[in-house]
């Protein structure tokens, strides 16, 4: 990911075209024409072949150094309410009649090209109601080769968990 201060004349076709980047300060930054936006490192090259050399003239990678650092997909968790989920873990999900998928990555849950902080959080931006998160989503289990709900996970943790303090 990256933080990029553009020009609102740059920025606004993006969004028009219907870009999945977040604009992180939608009145301008500190009320001028520029804004600082959220990008994956494929959408920044790629404004920069559209662009060409304007593109170093008109945009500024500002990109926190502990953010440059590549998250590794496979390494951490995300942790909530009572379990863990690992990096990298696919998630699914069906409803009203629409299959919904997301991702496990930094320890949030990825839909969308929205990260949220929980499986709940990110089942609710699909159903536009609470719900259960543990019991919308299913996960990949890599050991069976299947899909298994969510919650599946959780339980298989907290039995491991006793046999870890004895």
């Amino acid at each position: 990911m990256k933080i990029i201060c553009l020009h609102e004349n740059r920025l606004t076709p993006l969004l028009q075209m219907g870009a999945a980047i977040e604009d992180l300060t939608p009145r301008g930054l500190w009320n001028t024409p520029y804004h600082l936006v959220s990008m994956s490192d494929e959408q920044f090259e790629a404004l920069r072949e559209i662009y060409g050399e304007v593109a170093e003239q008109e945009m500024e990678d500002v990109t926190p150094a502990m953010v440059r650092r590549p998250l590794t997909e496979t390494s951490g968790f995300l942790y909530c309410r009572g379990g863990r989920i690992p990096n990298g873990t696919r998630l699914r999900a069906h409803y009203l009649a629409r299959d919904y998928e997301a991702e496990v990555r930094g320890g949030k849950v990825w839909f969308n090209q929205k990260a949220y902080d929980s499986p709940s959080k990110a089942a609710r931006a699909i159903t536009k109601n609470q719900a259960n998160g543990w019991k919308f989503w299913e996960y990949y289990d890599n050991e069976s080769g299947r899909w298994r709900s969510l919650s599946h996970l959780r339980e298989k943790q907290q039995q491991l968990k006793p046999a870890a303090n004895g």
